[in-house]
C-alpha cells in the first residue's frame, strides 16, 4: 500500500464528528437530489470506509449510500484507488481529476 496521508485539525474533526452518524436517511438533506450524483471516496478512506468496516469498492460504498439519496439522483461511485480520505491532497489527485471531469462530460 502507498503512503495515504490524511491532514485534519482537531478543531475540524471535532465539528464533523456530529455529522458522521447524522442524519436519519429519510431526513438526509441528499434526498432532495434530483440530478445524477457522483459519490468519490478513496480506496483506503479510514474516515468512511474503515469505521464501520465497510470495504471501499463501488458497490459496498453505493449500497451504504442509496438511502440517503432519491432514486432520481442515480448514484455512481468513484473509488479512487491507492488513495486515502483526503483525495485532492493525495498524488493520485490528477488521475482522479480526470475521472471526474470524465463523468461530468458524460451522457445521462
Amino acid at each position: 500500500m502507498s503512503d495515504s496521508k490524511d491532514t485534519v485539525s482537531a478543531t475540524e474533526f471535532l465539528a464533523a464528528l456530529q455529522l458522521f452518524n447524522s442524519p436519519p436517511p429519510a431526513t438526509a438533506p441528499s434526498r432532495n437530489l434530483r440530478v445524477r450524483t457522483l459519490i468519490v471516496v478513496g480506496q483506503h478512506d479510514r474516515v468512511f470506509c474503515d469505521e464501520d468496516g465497510l470495504i471501499c469498492n463501488q458497490r459496498n460504498v453505493a449500497n451504504a449510500e442509496a438511502p440517503y439519496y432519491s432514486p432520481q439522483a442515480r448514484i455512481q461511485v468513484l473509488v479512487a484507488g491507492d488513495t486515502g480520505h483526503d483525495i485532492q491532497l493525495h498524488e493520485t489527485a490528477p488521475e482522479t481529476g480526470e475521472q471526474i471531469l470524465e463523468w461530468l462530460t458524460g451522457q445521462d
